[in-house]
């Protein structure tokens, strides 16, 4: 499609003829005309499909031009890096308006920054943390913002600066809420709470190649405990796994699952090419094959070389390398000559951005699977809270109750009486002391 139909203004359209863009991104076809339109836009795409451009052309046509001393669009990213392309491309599709543009982040002075922006600017491009920084020491105005935008806002969970974002949304005016991910989940919804009715836009682009895999299956849990819970689940089922790889990123993971496992299957877990010579190993999957009792055998992906998975039923993967080309190849169905083992992924939320890249290389997307009954959910409070306490008392079926039993008349109490109060009513026993 033709820039030209996105209803961009003439000067944007001028900018960007000379930087020799003319067509528009699926995705921006998509994602651009609904901003225009003034709604809040939550965009799930893939890396590489337009979404920072998409956030440039947005904001670059509805400001057109400079006319407020205080920022009108806001931007938060996950770091410098960042924040100094973002800043780039804008200074790129720029030329025509002049509209005045900084990059704030750690590590550069704040009080320059605050300087600067003391000076006039229209747009904002920061992390959280600085963004943050910047407004307690009132160094930025945002009582006129027009757009609040989140890019990357899958890193910036990753990075756990979610309690900044929401520092900062709380004083937030009436504006244009801007979301672009990767991908979405759980935690990211959380963090975006504060936008009422967002429209979900999600961009699937058509796969470049299809590789033909064995087949795979996900398991998305919110914790690392958690999926320890679930492999024990599943490998208690004999039966079904008799024959197990599991792979995992590092040495110090495989010797923790090894002791985790060890104490519920004594005798059928295992590692290969063990460091410490009191855990269970052997040198080569050929070995392990062979052994009766021996059903599980861990993996680190740093000593892994060619293996021959005839006989295994279930490749694991606990945890997922940041070298995708490494799980790619592992599960390519070019390997296997027989039958071909099931991948089964185990997955938390920070770790589907590496889930979605793998997807968008084979072109194939993994099978969510629904947790298996009687997996125990580490860190799940809400859970807790619904159970009966420890000295039996059930929680009252009243959410506005807050006691696990109807207090007491002389306990309910509806006031608060500080210490003067006490004085007036009680005497000098409840006056303060003055003593140092």
């Amino acid at each position: 499609m033709s820039l030209d139909k996105l209803k961009l203004s003439k000067q944007l359209l001028a900018a960007l003829k000379e930087t020799g863009l003319t067509d528009a991104l699926p995705l921006q076809a998509k994602v651009i005309p609904r901003i225009n339109g003034g709604q809040g836009v939550v965009c799930i795409a893939p890396e590489g499909s337009g979404k920072s451009t998409s956030i440039i052309l947005s904001v670059l046509n509805r400001l057109k031009f400079p006319f407020e001393e205080v920022p009108r669009a806001l931007i938060l990213v996950p770091d410098r890096d960042k924040a100094t392309l973002l800043l780039e491309k804008f200074e790129e599709f720029n030329a025509k308006s002049a509209l005045r543009i900084i990059s704030v982040y750690a590590g550069a002075g704040i009080e320059g920054q605050r300087e600067i922006i003391s000076e006039g600017v229209d747009i904002v491009i920061g992390t959280p943390d600085r963004v943050l920084a910047l407004y307690l020491k009132s160094g930025l105005n945002i009582n006129k913002l027009q757009h609040f935008i989140l890019d990357d806002a899958e890193l910036i969970v990753k990075q756990g600066l979610q309690t900044q974002v929401h520092q900062i949304t709380l004083s937030l005016p009436k504006c244009q809420h801007l979301v672009f991910s990767e991908v979405y989940h759980e935690k990211l919804e959380r963090m975006i709470a504060y936008i009422e009715n967002p429209v979900l836009v999600e961009f699937e682009p058509e796969p470049e190649t299809i590789l033909e895999t064995i087949p795979q299956l996900l398991y998305q849990v919110p914790n690392y405990k958690t999926k320890q819970n679930l492999l024990n689940l599943l490998i208690s089922e004999s039966d079904t796994y008799r024959k197990v790889l599991v792979f995992v990123k590092t040495r110090l993971t495989c010797q923790n699952l090894f002791k985790s496992m060890e104490r519920r299957f004594p005798g059928e877990v295992a590692i290969l090419k063990p460091l410490v010579y009191e855990h269970q190993g052997f040198k080569s999957v050929e070995e392990f094959k062979k052994s009766a009792k021996c059903r599980v055998l861990l993996i680190a992906n740093e000593i892994e070389q060619f293996i021959n998975y005839t006989d295994i039923q279930f490749i694991l993967h606990f945890d997922i390398s940041t070298d995708t080309e490494q799980f790619i190849e592992r599960v390519k169905i070019s390997n296997f000559k027989d039958t071909p083992p099931v991948s089964i992924t185990f997955s938390t939320d920070i770790e589907l951005v590496t889930i979605r890249k793998i997807e968008v290389s084979t072109g194939n997307k993994m099978i969510l699977q629904p947790l298996p009954a009687g997996l125990v959910i580490q860190g799940d409070r809400k859970k807790k809270v619904e159970t009966a306490d420890s000295k039996g008392f059930e929680k009252s079926a009243d959410p506005n109750q807050g006691a696990y039993h109807e207090k007491k008349a002389a306990n309910a109490k509806d006031y608060n009486w500080g210490w003067k109060e006490k004085n007036k009513l009680f005497g000098k026993k409840y006056k303060r002391s003055n003593k140092k």
